[in-house]
């Protein structure tokens, strides 16, 4: 069993927005400027639990998930602050989240180029497929959660944005996860592996984004 950490924020927008700009590109902006959340802490016991979860989340803007443990003594009735644990913190809430190992991570695939022979907009569960088929042996041919990112299909049908969770069969840590991420990078020139997620309070967005003078391009 484990425990995803869910942070909600009533007031503020916790997902991408992407609007229309005439004669230029959509523009996407990340999250508002939240400062203080509210801690949920969600149990689940395998991939197809976690699945639900995120596909429960994938309707709410105003929630996200982090891969850090707030500390047992943070007061989770009251909001905390997105920061890593600091044992002189004048407040656990203000610095409560630990680098615990986790049986989850997610991968951001970003604007990775397509086949010709693939067209996103036509067909994305073949583009995840593409995409798939790049990673590590470890990342094959297992049960995988995948969502779109807010600038897939935005900047055009040949390449493909998502983000895909998986269930590790080893909990691990972020810090481990990110040499973990170092050496794959290094020993491929592509750097599929944004180790930038690897860190306890690094936002991973679970909510589709808003759209704003435009519609969803894979709306329907």
């Amino acid at each position: 069993m484990a425990t995803i950490t869910v942070l909600h924020n009533s007031s503020r927008r916790l997902s991408k927005a992407i609007t229309y700009r005439p004669a230029s590109e959509a523009s996407i902006a990340s999250y508002d400027n939240a400062k203080n959340f509210l801690v949920e802490q969600e149990a689940v016991e395998d991939i197809e639990a976690f699945s639900a979860l995120l596909s429960t989340l994938q309707s709410d803007t105003h929630r996200l998930i982090i891969r850090g443990t707030p500390h047992p003594d943070a007061d989770l009735t009251l909001p905390v602050r997105r920061k890593d644990f600091k044992p002189n913190a004048a407040s656990i809430n203000e610095a409560p989240f630990q680098d615990l190992a986790q049986p989850w991570l997610m991968l951001d695939i970003d604007k990775l180029k397509l086949p010709e022979s693939i067209d996103i907009l036509k067909d994305p569960q073949k583009a995840i497929a593409y995409a798939i088929e790049q990673l590590p042996a470890a990342f094959q041919d297992v049960t995988v959660h995948w969502q779109l990112s807010a600038s897939a299909g935005i900047k055009g049908a040949a390449q493909v944005s998502a983000h895909l969770f998986y269930w590790l069969s080893d909990p691990a840590s972020s810090q481990r996860l990110k040499q973990w991420g170092d050496a794959i990078n290094k020993l491929d020139a592509s750097k599929l592996i944004d180790t930038a997620l690897f860190q306890s309070v690094q936002i991973h967005y679970t909510a589709d984004p808003v759209f704003q003078g435009m519609t969803d391009p894979f709306a329907g």
